[in-house]
């Protein structure tokens, strides 16, 4: 699915993106075949999938739930990152529900965000 997203949803220009390991299956085992390149990590490693032992086939190692922007100059304040619900409605989430309004996390002149499979 294609989607675009812009104002309200972002607060300003991003010029970095990362997205959430909440759901990783790097714990499992690495796949191989006898076309790798030698054996796989056994644990933590970042290939992009899994043989899933209940279900007996291929899964998706990583599934994001949320995607992080970096917005270095928004329309208002120094700085934040958005937190951006890209499995339901691609908008913006609330970060703080003490404060009225729908909240970014404040991150100073930020430049880069990067998450574990980019490391």
């Amino acid at each position: 699915m294609q989607v675009s997203i812009s104002t309200p949803d972002l607060s300003g220009v991003p010029v970095d993106l990362a997205f959430d390991d909440l759901r990783s299956l790097s714990g499992l085992p690495n796949s191989t075949t006898s076309y790798s390149a030698g054996t796989g990590a056994k644990a933590n490693g970042k290939q992009l999938i899994r043989n899933n032992p209940v279900s007996l086939t291929i899964t998706n190692n990583n599934e994001p739930r949320y995607m992080f922007v970096a917005v270095p100059n928004p329309t208002s304040g120094t700085g934040v990152v958005d937190v951006i619900r890209i499995d339901q409605s691609f908008r913006r989430v609330d970060t703080n529900a003490f404060r009225p309004g729908n909240q970014s996390i404040p991150a100073t002149d930020v430049q880069v965000v990067a998450d574990y499979f980019r490391q």
